[in-house]
């Protein structure tokens, strides 16, 4: 049986998929630092919103903040939550923050695209983050 050149390399869509699932899953675990997660196909198949908290241990806004946030990430499910502390990774936290001001809550509609995201900057009641993250005026 001869191939043609394209029927060489034509994989099944299927074959590709689980490739691409089981390449996102070695990621996660990398980005683990090799600490085996366990990664939901959903999140992979459909791409979450995801919210980071910057903040600083040393800044009393943040820390009043924190007790917020954790009451924001009880009431709202299907988004990926992230922190990152400006002490600990100013780079990362500039990046976020893209010259904004601490504490910040950054809402991207996909973990895959950050061209479009949303910044809330201060001390927020729980109720305004909460529309925030849903995209509530």
């Amino acid at each position: 049986m001869t191939h043609t050149k394209s029927q060489q390399h034509d994989i099944p869509w299927k074959i590709e998929l689980a490739l691409a699932v089981l390449f996102l899953l070695v990621v996660a675990v990398v980005a683990h630092g090799g600490e085996v997660v366990k990664v939901p196909v959903t999140a992979i198949v459909q791409p979450r919103p995801m919210v980071v908290f910057v903040h600083a241990d040393s800044c009393g806004p943040c820390r009043a903040m924190r007790p917020i946030m954790a009451e924001v990430r009880k009431s709202i499910t299907g988004v990926q939550y992230y922190e990152v502390q400006v002490e600990k990774e100013p780079q990362k936290a500039a990046d976020y923050l893209a010259g904004h001001a601490i504490p910040a809550v950054v809402w991207y509609e996909s973990q895959a695209d950050h061209s479009r995201r949303r910044w809330l900057i201060g001390v927020q009641p729980v109720k305004e983050v909460v529309d925030f993250i849903r995209g509530t005026p």
